[in-house]
């Protein structure tokens, strides 16, 4: 199962050390979201990340960015949901239905998240989507699968419930960085 890390939305100090210490530690992709931003904080940070690993970074905001430093690609969101023009790398999006997930599918997206899955430890009040039930018969409809990945709530102990349910992969954000800036 893949693991993809989410950036805290908004800059934190030593933010690009911590970057490192995920990639060394073993994920597969790093999604950096700063959906308040502008172009040129995120490019600040991007420069501080060792360039080994800017193959194994996706971009939400600031496309231009992915072009530039030769990213991995680019998620699509409500904010940013046109691809660019000649955009060549890897193209996903969020999704927060099981139609969605069929549709997006359809389109070939390269993954997509599906979310909440869990109550998600990040946000504040925003709970689950969707029941135990509803999730293994998407699984046995092949509806979920290697390029599903679940978002929301995600931590070490449920990958064995995700595995189960077929998921390509988990996205987390909270309770890495919860575990990450406590060291």
């Amino acid at each position: 199962m893949k693991r993809i890390v989410i950036t805290l939305p908004h800059f934190i100090k030593d933010e690009a050390t911590y970057i490192n210490q995920l990639f060394e530690s073993g994920i597969d992709l790093l999604h950096f979201r700063k959906p308040e931003s502008s172009q040129a904080d995120c490019e600040k940070l991007l420069k501080t990340i060792p360039e080994k690993w800017y193959s194994r970074i996706v971009i939400h905001d600031h496309f231009e960015l992915c072009m530039k430093y030769h990213l991995h690609g680019i998620h699509l969101n409500r904010r940013n949901h046109q691809i660019p023009a000649n955009f060549t790398g890897s193209i996903s999006r969020s999704c927060h239905s099981l139609d969605e997930v069929r549709e997006a599918l359809a389109f070939h997206y390269d993954y997509v998240f599906l979310s909440p899955i869990y109550d998600s430890i990040s946000k504040q009040g925003y709970c689950h989507a969707f029941t135990s039930e509803q999730l293994t018969e998407a699984a046995k409809e092949g509806i979920i699968n290697e390029r599903v990945f679940a978002l929301g709530g995600i931590t070490e102990a449920n990958i064995p419930q995700l595995e189960a349910w077929h998921f390509g992969g988990a996205a987390m954000l909270g309770n890495v960085w919860n575990q990450l800036v406590k060291q």
